[in-house]
């Protein structure tokens, strides 16, 4: 009596797991811009700032690494324009050097 239970779950586990394998996959098939901006200040310490989008006006996660001391605000998610403007505001009002790389394209941009 168990068994076409147990079958039953079987069947809805590997189908979540399809479903989440292709969901995940599908997510590295959309076209997004990354960027990684890079402020480095005069006494040496830098502040690395990461963040990845596929349209222009999605909020997505910041993550960032480095020395975080001379940037107690930092947004947690944010459009990529608005981090661009953000970090280069606090790098001018901060005397610090900023460094932007840019990979990939937007996919609402044709």
């Amino acid at each position: 009596m168990t068994c076409p239970r147990i079958f039953k779950l079987c069947s809805s586990l590997r189908l979540q797991f399809v479903l989440s394998f292709d969901i995940a996959y599908l997510k590295f098939a959309i076209p997004m811009r990354c960027a990684q901006f890079t402020l480095k200040y005069c006494d040496g310490t830098e502040l690395i700032v990461t963040a990845q989008a596929a349209s222009q006006v999605e909020a997505v996660p910041v993550t960032y690494s480095g020395h975080f001391g001379k940037m107690p605000m930092r947004p947690s998610k944010a459009t990529l324009a608005f981090l661009t403007w953000f970090l280069a505001e606090s790098a001018k009002k901060r005397q610090a050097v900023i460094e932007v790389k840019v990979d990939g394209d937007f996919e609402d941009s044709n």
